[in-house]
């Protein structure tokens, strides 16, 4: 993060801008990163690997899949693991795979919708 912070400001100036997007796939690495080298910038959760992780752990069940992705989409985040928690309790066979999507969801909320 440290190359890539003055990579950054050499090519685009980066200290000057008043916003700075960073995206990432929820690796603490790049969150960190983006607060301790670009003090001006947002933390945004990389679309793709939100979708594929609620396509993993809702394989089973496509309206909570599409329930949940909408209740994101809105901001609902404590809706959205309080209706994932719920799920869980009802399906104790997805268990494990459920409680990783609400760590994932909690861990990135900041970055679910960023901009």
């Amino acid at each position: 993060m440290y190359n890539l912070s003055i990579l950054g400001e050499k090519r685009f100036h980066l200290s000057q801008q008043s916003l700075i997007l960073i995206g990432g796939d929820g690796a603490s690495w790049v969150k960190e990163g983006a607060k301790n080298y670009f003090p001006n910038s947002i933390y945004q959760l990389c679309k793709f690997h939100l979708e594929r992780n609620l396509k993993r752990a809702l394989s089973y069940h496509k309206e909570i899949q599409r329930r949940i992705r909408g209740l994101l989409k809105e901001g609902e985040i404590d809706k959205a693991l309080e209706e994932l928690h719920q799920e869980r309790n009802l399906r104790p066979g997805h268990k494990k795979d459920l409680e990783g999507l609400m760590h994932y969801i909690y861990d990135n909320q900041e970055g679910v919708n960023a901009v």
